[in-house]
């Protein structure tokens, strides 16, 4: 991201970063230090993404996440996360027709809340 900013004409100080991270959002468990070469990034980066995740008053996230039945890497608070029905404006969703949809994921310092919503909601229908 950095260096399409500079591209664009954006230079970042020295000490500062674009806070885009690369993480599992619904895991809230951070990648020991490792000494692997290439692997120490990941685990500043999962570091880096926990402390968002801990410490920021809101994170919302939208995306299409990779979870489905088959899923071989989903953790049992995932799974308990996504079980069930959800609704988002009248319209309810199956939990085995997540596939395809976007999730918004908002999480507060009190609490987290995780709305399914169809392939063509706006963000303007949720409210």
């Amino acid at each position: 991201m950095s260096f399409l900013l500079e591209e664009l004409g954006y230079k970042l100080q020295e000490d500062d970063r674009f806070k885009l991270y690369l993480t599992n959002t619904l895991e809230m468990e951070e990648f020991a230090q490792t000494a692997l070469p290439g692997m120490s990034s990941l685990s500043e980066e999962s570091h880096l993404a926990g402390k968002v995740k801990k410490e920021q008053p809101i994170l919302v996230i939208l995306g299409n996440p990779p979870y489905s039945g088959i899923s071989a890497n989903l953790s049992e608070k995932e799974t308990n996360i996504t079980k069930g029905n959800t609704y988002v404006t009248n319209y309810q969703i199956q939990e085995d027709k997540v596939n395809g949809y976007y999730k918004l994921i908002s999480q507060t310092k009190e609490a987290r809340r995780e709305i399914k919503v169809r392939q063509k909601t706006w963000i303007g229908e949720l409210g």
